[in-house]
């Protein structure tokens, strides 16, 4: 595509990423073609295939840039001013403000890179998905280390460990909760807050100090969206209003 600059392929491939934002809750990942993505946008099939070759590698691309979305949050959490758990639990708050705001909760329940999604995929789209995957994980992994070296979690624990289980504990929870397989009549919010506390829970499991019978995660959780992800908050009406009061 030499006549288009990189910040016109950049526009072009986020019009058709908004496309299969818009498609996938209602057809899933299997229900998902080229043609159904072709047929709302404003240009060729050929031209969508110029970006993307085949269907695999439009759904794979799709799923890194929703990686690369959410490092951004992950970034500004791991600053939160507090201890390493403080501020474990706020990449964990993240994920789930990141969810909500950039409408991930109404993917389709099992939308992940499958090894059929993977392997039909171009090789520079699996090594780009591959790299957001490693930065956004070592942010996790990054923030388990300090927790580590301040004493506050045993030397002996592996810190892709944490952060694994950390991740499966919300990504299952989440899947489970949008296949209507837990928790079917609570709202999100109900569902929201069950998840933290499992993940507190699973924290303590690692002997991560402060426990939460130790420590007010509550008020720490509070901070967070305070200090860290004032606007957003509010916008999803979480804060009363900007300021956090």
């Amino acid at each position: 595509m030499p006549s288009l600059s990189d910040d016109d392929v950049h526009d072009r491939e986020q019009r058709i990423f908004g496309v299969v934002r818009e498609l996938l809750p209602r057809v899933g990942a299997q229900g998902l073609t080229m043609d159904k993505v072709a047929a709302k946008v404003d240009f060729s099939k050929g031209t969508l295939y110029n970006h993307f070759k085949s269907v695999e590698d439009l759904l794979l691309a799709f799923l890194t840039g929703e990686f690369e979305a959410h490092q951004a949050w992950f970034e500004r959490a791991a600053l939160f001013r507090g201890r390493a758990r403080e501020r474990f639990l706020a990449l964990a708050l993240a994920a789930q403000l990141a969810d909500q705001e950039l409408g991930c909760d109404e993917m389709p329940p099992t939308f992940i890179a499958d090894d059929q999604v993977f392997a039909k995929a171009s090789a520079e789209t699996r090594e780009r998905f591959k790299e957001a995957h490693r930065s956004t994980f070592a942010i996790f992994t990054g923030v388990v280390r300090d927790g580590i070296a301040a004493g506050d979690l045993p030397a002996s624990v592996s810190p892709e460990l944490v952060s694994t289980a950390g991740w499966s504990l919300f990504m299952g929870a989440a899947e489970l909760y949008r296949a209507r397989l837990i928790y079917v009549d609570a709202s999100p919010d109900v569902f929201g807050a069950a998840t933290q506390q499992m993940f507190l829970h699973l924290l303590d499991g690692f002997g991560w100090k402060p426990l939460s019978t130790e420590h007010d995660y509550i008020a720490t959780i509070s901070r967070v969206l305070q200090e860290v992800f004032p606007q957003e908050a509010h916008t999803l009406g979480l804060l009363g209003n900007k300021s956090g009061t």
